[in-house]
């Protein structure tokens, strides 16, 4: 997957994790590249509803940037 900041700054899409993937916990909210939301959405472990994504940066901790 890309890089989060680069996503960021080129306009990404954000997700909220569903199931541990990677580094990233669920409820954490990601920035990734609009064919990699996608990608991940498809795949089962991300949701890209803006609702959900709401929810999580609203009601859960997130990580902070390194």
């Amino acid at each position: 997957m890309a890089d989060e900041a680069t996503s960021a700054a080129k306009g990404g899409k954000k997700v909220r994790v569903l199931v541990a993937h990677e580094e990233h916990l669920p409820n954490h909210v990601i920035t990734l590249s609009a064919s990699d939301a996608a990608a991940a959405v498809k795949a089962g472990w991300a949701d890209d509803d803006a609702a959900a994504v709401a929810y999580a940066e609203a009601n859960e901790p997130q990580p902070t940037a390194e």
